[in-house]
């Protein structure tokens, strides 16, 4: 299950996240997330097969915008040679 937890006293950065979360694909992009933490390219995949995303840079600004209000987090994967995101903590 997805939650996510509004703060009580920042009310600008609450409409900031929910405004993230505004085209669909992203909300699909969480729940994929909530799975297992992917690169690009799988997240991608799917955004792909359920018709929402044609072109890979459309899931990339979709991910950096949802990590950029701190509902993802990114990190380099050493083994796979690729950046990973995952859920942030907080999510």
């Amino acid at each position: 299950m997805l939650s996510l937890e509004l703060s009580s006293g920042a009310l600008e950065d609450d409409v900031k996240m929910l405004k993230a979360l505004t085209p669909p694909g992203r909300l699909l992009i969480l729940l994929d997330l909530s799975k297992a933490p992917r690169p690009l390219e799988e997240i991608y995949q799917t955004m792909k097969k359920q018709g929402i995303h044609r072109y890979p840079e459309s899931t990339y600004k979709a991910l950096e915008s949802l990590n950029g209000v701190g509902l993802l987090s990114k990190t380099y994967d050493s083994r796979r040679k690729r950046i990973v995101y995952s859920l942030a903590a907080t999510v």
